[in-house]
C-alpha cells in the first residue's frame, strides 16, 4: 500500500493535474492524439512539398522548351547575337 501511494506522489509531482490512474491514461490519450494529429499534418505538408516540387520541375522544362521555340522562330535575340 505504502509503494502505491509513492507512485502516485511520484506521477503527481511529474504531472501535476494526474490524480488516479485514469487521469493518467488520459493525459497519455491525449498527448498520443496530440501527436499522431501533428505527424498527419507534417505527412500533409510533405506531400505537397512533394508536388510542388514536381510542378516546379515540370514548369522549368516547358519554360526551356518554349524558349528554344523563341530562339529558334527567332523572335528573341540570342546570346550570340
Amino acid at each position: 500500500m505504502e509503494d502505491k501511494k509513492q507512485q502516485q506522489k511520484s506521477l503527481s509531482n511529474q504531472y501535476p493535474s494526474i490524480l488516479s490512474t485514469d487521469d493518467l491514461i488520459f493525459e497519455l490519450g491525449k498527448i498520443t492524439v496530440d501527436r499522431l494529429n501533428k505527424e498527419l499534418i507534417l505527412n500533409k505538408v510533405i506531400e505537397k512539398n512533394k508536388e510542388l516540387e514536381e510542378t516546379i520541375k515540370t514548369l522549368q522544362i516547358e519554360n526551356e522548351k518554349l524558349m528554344d521555340d523563341l530562339k529558334a522562330s527567332k523572335q528573341i535575340p540570342t546570346e550570340s547575337e
